[in-house]
This record gives structure tokens, sequence and C-alpha cells, in this order.
């Protein structure tokens, strides 16, 4: 299946996107998820024994989204509910040995 991914120029930098949920959020409620990851450099390769090389993800965060938080649009596919939905996000931290959710 190939991954949705809105595009979007006010998306800043490389390590924040805007993607279909399905691929980090388990819940079903969600379409569209925002992703912020942190990449080790050099410096965290230095300072951490379990990273292994530039570039790998350290942590990653997605928090499901109805409309894009840059640009404002809908995404494509979501049916707006007149009521606020329960909120739901994934942290996800790989810097140890056994990576941790929360």
């Amino acid at each position: 299946m190939t991954a949705k991914v809105h595009e979007c120029c006010q998306i800043p930098g490389d390590n924040v996107s805007v993607v279909s949920a399905d691929q980090y959020l388990n819940e079903g409620r969600w379409q569209w998820c925002l992703v912020v990851r942190r990449e080790a450099t050099e410096s965290d390769l230095n300072d951490n024994q379990y990273l292994e090389s530039v570039g790998d993800t350290i942590w990653h965060t997605s928090v499901g989204i109805s409309h894009c938080p840059f640009c404002g649009e809908c995404l494509p596919g979501v049916q707006v509910r007149s009521q606020g939905a329960e909120a739901e996000f994934l942290h996800v931290d790989f810097s140890a040995w056994s990576s941790t959710t929360r």
C-alpha cells in the first residue's frame, strides 16, 4: 500500500510530515496524522551507545489530525464532525535498547 502524503509548502523542514494515519495510529479514528521525528546527528552518536548511524530515528511523535496545521486545508477523505474528536497521539522513543511507547 502506498502512503498518502499531504504536500504542503508551509511544512517546516524534513522531519515534519502530514501522512496517512494507518501507518502510525491504531485506533482507526484518524485518516491523517502529523508526524514529527528527531534523527540522530554525529553528536548524538557520541552521547548514546544505542544509536548506530547518523539519520537513525531517535524518536517520533504522531498526532491524529483532520486539517493541515500549516495551511489549514481539510485533508482528503476527512468528514468534519460538528463536535471535536478525542485526541489520539503516539510517541515512540528509540534512544535506548528497547523502545518505549507513550
